[in-house]
């Protein structure tokens, strides 16, 4: 749990509220973790769609990502 913690406080700038919240159940977490990771090294879709995928998704909830 503290690596990802870290991991995301030094990609994201801090760590997001519900990987705290996924932390109480580790095989959940380490599938979302591996599904965060299976999409972004995905190679059918352009990196700059994905990038504007998460754009649109982080405006659609409200994060200032």
């Amino acid at each position: 749990m503290r690596f990802v913690n870290f991991a995301m406080k030094r990609r994201l700038g801090r760590a997001p509220r519900q990987i705290g919240i996924l932390g109480y159940n580790p095989r959940i977490l380490a599938a979302f973790v591996a599904y965060g990771g299976f999409f972004e090294s995905s190679k059918r879709v352009p990196a700059h769609l994905k990038r504007l995928a998460h754009l649109r998704v982080a405006m659609r909830v409200g994060c200032p990502s």
